[in-house]
C-alpha cells in the first residue's frame, strides 16, 4: 500500500514560478499603469465612467424641458386592499344572493319608474342592454372606483358601459346580481 502526501507549502512556493518584479517607474508612467491594472476578469467589461453632471455636460432645451407629459385620458384609482377582481370572484362565489333579490325569479320585469327608485350607493341598480343589476355589491370592487358609477345608478348605463368596457362579458361579472328585465311604464 503506497501512500501519498500532499506537498507543504513550503514546498509549493519553491516549485512554483517566479513572477518578475515590477521595475519602479516615473510617477506619471505609474499612475497611467495603475489605472490600466485594475483587477478585473476578462470576460467582465470594465465598469462604466460615470458621467458628468447633466447641466455642465449639455445645455438645456427650452423646447423639450417646458413640455408637460402626456395626460392619459382615463384616471388611475387605486382600490382599498381585499377590493380587487379576484376579491370579487370568491365573493361572488361564496354569496348566495348578492342581488337581494329573496327568491324572485331574476327574469321577472323591471319598469323603468322601479329602476329609477333604486338611484342610491347602498340600492343601486343600473339596467345594461335590456337587463337589471343591483350593483351595490360590486361598487367598491370597480376598478375606476365607485364614484364614476354613482351616475348611473337607478338608470340605463348601456352607453356609459359601452364607451369603456364594451369587451367585458357582463354576465360573468355581475350576472350574480341580475334583478331582472328591463320594460317599459
Amino acid at each position: 500500500m503506497s501512500s501519498f502526501s500532499a506537498p507543504s507549502s513550503a514546498a509549493a512556493a519553491a516549485t512554483a514560478p517566479s513572477l518578475p518584479s515590477p521595475s519602479p517607474l516615473p510617477s506619471s508612467q505609474a499612475d497611467s499603469q495603475a489605472e490600466e491594472a485594475r483587477p478585473y476578469c476578462d470576460t467582465m467589461p470594465p465598469p462604466r465612467p460615470v458621467a458628468p453632471a447633466a447641466s455642465a455636460a449639455i445645455p438645456a432645451n427650452p423646447k423639450v424641458s417646458a413640455r408637460k407629459p402626456a395626460v392619459s385620458p382615463r384616471q388611475k384609482f387605486r382600490l382599498a386592499p381585499g377590493f380587487g377582481l379576484m376579491d370579487w370572484v370568491r365573493l361572488k362565489a361564496a354569496s348566495p344572493d348578492l342581488a337581494q333579490r329573496g327568491g324572485a325569479s331574476p327574469s321577472r320585469p323591471v319598469p323603468r319608474s322601479e329602476l329609477a327608485e333604486h338611484g342610491s350607493q347602498f340600492d343601486g341598480w343600473i339596467a345594461l342592454r335590456g337587463v337589471v343589476y343591483n350593483v351595490s355589491a360590486y361598487l367598491p370592487y370597480h376598478p375606476g372606483g365607485a364614484k364614476v358609477m354613482l351616475p348611473t345608478l337607478g338608470g340605463d348605463a348601456t352607453a356609459e358601459f359601452d364607451k369603456f368596457h364594451r369587451w367585458v362579458a357582463i354576465e360573468g361579472l355581475v350576472g350574480v346580481l341580475r334583478v331582472g328585465v328591463l320594460v317599459e311604464d
